[in-house]
C-alpha cells in the first residue's frame, strides 16, 4: 500500500516481501542496485542484503525488537560517508506487536527475559530524550569520542526535542498520574490523553468525563502531543502498561513522583523551515547536469548489469557537476 501511494505521487519504487515471487523480488533488487528506483518499501530481509554504499535514508515504520537489529538496519544509510537520515517510527502497539510474537514462540524463561530485556531496552533508546549515538555507543560499551554527545547528528543535539523545566514536567506527572488513578485505572493512553486535552468526544461524554476535575487541564499539549508523554513516564517507572477485557490500559508505575527528582520529560519542538538543518543544495545548472548524469550511470548500470554505485557514487556525480573537470588530472582530483 505504501508503494502504490508513493508511486502514484511520482516517486520511483517498489514493494518488496516474502510473499512476492522470487523473479519479482529478484527484479526489485536489481532495479535498486542499478538506480532504476528510488524508494523501496520492504521488509528487514530486503535491507539486510543490501550493498549499496550511498543509501540516503532508512525509515523504520516501526520499532525492531533490540537495538541490536535496529543499529544493523539503520546502517545500511550512509556508508559513503555523505549525510544520511535514519528516522524510527514507533508506538506502543509496536511493543505489543512485539509481546504478541514473543508469547507465539512460547521461549524457556531463559530466552524470554532475554527478549523481554532486548525490547526494553530499544523502548528505552526510542523515549529516552538523550543523545542517541551516546546511547548507541554505552548499550554496546564504547563511548563517543570526548565521551560527550554526538554535537550534531541526532534528534535530541540538533534541538529537535525539547526538555520541560522541572516544574512543568513534575506538573505533568501529577496531573496524569492523578487522572489515571482517579479514573480507577481502567482507560487507555487515547482516553486518558482526551480527558486531559479536554476533548467533547462521545466517549468522553460516555462516562460523563467532560464533567472530570480534571478535564482539558493539560489541552495546552494536545492529546497527540500527550501520549509521548505518557511513553516517557512509562518507561521512568512512573506509569504501567495493564490489561483490562483484553484491552491495554494505563496504570500507576512503581516508581513515585518525588518533588526532589521531577521525571525527564520532553517533546517534540515546533520548528519552522528557516530553522531546520540544511543541506547541500546544487545550483540550477548543476542539478540539471547532475540529473543527467544520473541517467548516464543508470543506463550503464543497467548495459553492465552491475550496482549503480560501481559505476560512481552520488557524491562523486555531485562533485563532477559542480567542479566540471576538463583533464584527465581535474578528473582525477574528484572524489
Amino acid at each position: 500500500e505504501l508503494a502504490e501511494y508513493f508511486a502514484g505521487q511520482g516517486h520511483r519504487c517498489a514493494a518488496f516481501h516474502a510473499r512476492l515471487p522470487a523473479k519479482q523480488k529478484s527484479q526489485t533488487l536489481a532495479a535498486f542496485m542499478q538506480d532504476r528506483v528510488d524508494l523501496v518499501f520492504a521488509t528487514v530481509a530486503f535491507g539486510m542484503g543490501i550493498d549499496r554504499p550511498d543509501v540516503r535514508f532508512v525509515v523504520h515504520a516501526a520499532m525492531p525488537s533490540s537495538l541490536e537489529a535496529y543499529v544493523q538496519e539503520a546502517g545500511r544509510a550512509g556508508r559513503d560517508g555523505a549525510p544520511a537520515d535514519c528516522i524510527l517510527l514507533h508506538s506502543g502497539e509496536d511493543v505489543r506487536t512485539a509481546m504478541f510474537f514473543i508469547n507465539e514462540e512460547n521461549p524457556d524463561e531463559a530466552r524470554r527475559e532475554s527478549l523481554e530485556k532486548a525490547l526494553w531496552r530499544m523502548l528505552d533508546y526510542a523515549r529516552k530524550p538523550s543523545c542517541r549515538h551516546r546511547q548507541i555507543a554505552a548499550h554496546f560499551g564504547q563511548e563517543l569520542a570526548g565521551g560527550g554527545n554526538c554535537d550534531n547528528a541526532c534528534d535530541v543535539c540538533r534541538g529537535e526535542i525539547e526538555t520541560l523545566d522541572d516544574d512543568e514536567a513534575l506538573i505533568v506527572a501529577e496531573l496524569v498520574t492523578d487522572c489515571i488513578r482517579s479514573t480507577g485505572q481502567r482507560f487507555g493512553r487515547k482516553h486518558i490523553a482526551a480527558l486531559l486535552a479536554g476533548s467533547k468526544a462521545e466517549r468522553i461524554r460516555k462516562w460523563r468525563h467532560d464533567q472530570h476535575a480534571l478535564h482539558g487541564r493539560l489541552r495546552g499539549y494536545g492529546e497527540k502531543a500527550l501520549i509521548p508523554l505518557f511513553d516517557q513516564l512509562e518507561a521512568q517507572g512512573f506509569l504501567q502498561t495493564g490489561e483490562q477485557g483484553g484491552y491495554p490500559v494505563l496504570e500507576i508505575g512503581r516508581t513515585s513522583i518525588d518533588p526532589d527528582q521531577p521525571p525527564v520529560l520532553a517533546h517534540a519542538k515546533v520548528v519552522t523551515k528557516k530553522q531546520t538543518q540544511t543541506k547541500q543544495v546544487l545550483r540550477d545548472d548543476d542539478q540539471v547536469l547532475f540529473d543527467k548524469l544520473k541517467a548516464w550511470r543508470t543506463a550503464l548500470a543497467s548495459a553492465r548489469a552491475v550496482p549503480a554505485y560501481v559505476i560512481a557514487s552520488d557524491r562523486s556525480l555531485k562533485h563532477l557537476s559542480v567542479n566540471r573537470p576538463t583533464s584527465r588530472e581535474e578528473l582525477r582530483a574528484i572524489h
